[in-house]
């Protein structure tokens, strides 16, 4: 807690300057700005004196005239310090793509150290919508309009996701992210079979289709339009499981035949007195020439087992993709690239 009291008495000798730079698109008016710096000048008093919480609450309404970058810095050091990872991190963010003139390479490094510390403990998302124009809500709060240009931060756990336009059917689905954890998410509406929108009887601009849209349901975004199944057929869609069924066998072998090298290495391993059986200078040279080569034939294996199955999943979520639809059905789409600790992973939903 002393170590960011601290970083906002340094910083703000750069970044507190009573004409507060504006960095933000909004307009304040003079009284705004100077009551700002006011409330900034009795937020940093309190900071230093260990006040956390009401230095908080004063940079806070400093904020809310007057959103510049060094009353974000402050603020999300302060946030910080209490723990409170989402709105630090929402802060840092701001403070280092607004960053003044006068920064010195130590007070963004500073900066960098704060985010990347408030980052770990919360999830970024990325949400990708179409159409153009679409109100996008995350967990009931208004994250924008699509398209949506700047990341989302969110607290780990199930997050609800709400999208709507006049002319489509809204969207309305979940997903869970985890701590450190980035995820991609990708949304397209599918237009009202009553509505106007292009792809449900109008013609769209020029230039204006979706990847994938020939005005159908299918392709893989899963983009607006309601033309039922005519000149749609299923024979991809089976492709698509027949490669997902052979991706899983193949996958399911590699990992059985990797067990299997696990095991030989083992008994191999066994005979082998000692407890630095493989070490230097063992008296089992040949059996361990053989437990290397068990062991770099399970990882072959294993990693085999591993892309079949990434195809299997593959092969089932472009099945989901170009499935036909009947006519008059409304789907929606959510597909869900994530990227973490533990490695990487797909996840889709939707509805029929």
């Amino acid at each position: 807690m002393a170590r960011y009291t601290s970083f906002v008495l340094i910083a703000t000798v750069a970044l507190a300057a009573p004409s507060i730079t504006r960095a933000d698109p909004g307009t304040p008016t003079a009284a705004d700005i100077d009551r700002a710096a006011e409330l900034f000048k009795n937020a940093k008093a309190l900071h230093a004196k260990g006040k956390l919480v009401e230095a908080r609450d004063t940079y806070g309404r400093a904020w809310a005239l007057h959103r510049s970058p060094d009353i974000a810095a402050n603020l999300a050091a302060c946030e910080l310090a209490l723990n409170e990872l989402r709105s630090a991190a929402e802060h840092f963010d701001f403070a280092l793509r607004h960053m003044l003139a006068g920064t010195t390479p130590e007070q963004k490094a500073r900066l960098v150290e704060g985010f990347e510390k408030a980052r770990k403990g919360i999830a970024v998302v990325r949400l990708e919508v179409k159409p153009e124009g679409a109100a996008v809500l995350l967990d009931g709060s208004n994250a924008g309009t699509a398209p949506l240009t700047e990341a989302v931060f969110v607290e780990p756990g199930e997050r609800k996701v709400r999208v709507e336009k006049p002319g489509y059917e809204p969207y309305v689905g979940s997903f869970a992210v985890q701590k450190g954890e980035t995820k991609t998410v990708r949304i397209v509406l599918e237009a009202s079979a009553t509505g106007s929108a292009p792809g449900a009887g109008t013609t769209a601009p020029a230039g204006a289709a979706l990847p994938g849209g020939n005005g159908s349901k299918s392709g893989p975004t899963g983009a607006a339009g309601d033309t039922g199944t005519r000149g749609q057929s299923a024979v991809p869609a089976y492709a698509a499981i027949g490669a997902g069924v052979l991706g899983l066998g193949a996958g399911i072998g590699f990992l059985v035949a990797a067990s299997g090298k696990e095991s030989d290495k083992d008994d191999r391993l066994a005979r082998i007195p000692g407890k630095n059986q493989c070490g230097e200078g063992t008296p089992a040279a040949g059996l361990c020439a053989e437990v290397n080569s068990l062991d770099d034939d399970a990882k072959q294996f294993r990693t085999f087992g591993y892309i079949g199955l990434g195809v299997a999943a593959a092969g089932e979520a472009l099945a989901f993709l170009l499935w036909p639809r009947a006519s008059g059905k409304t789907a929606g789409t959510l597909v869900v690239p994530s990227i973490g600790s533990t490695g990487t992973s797909l996840h889709v939903q939707g509805r029929f």
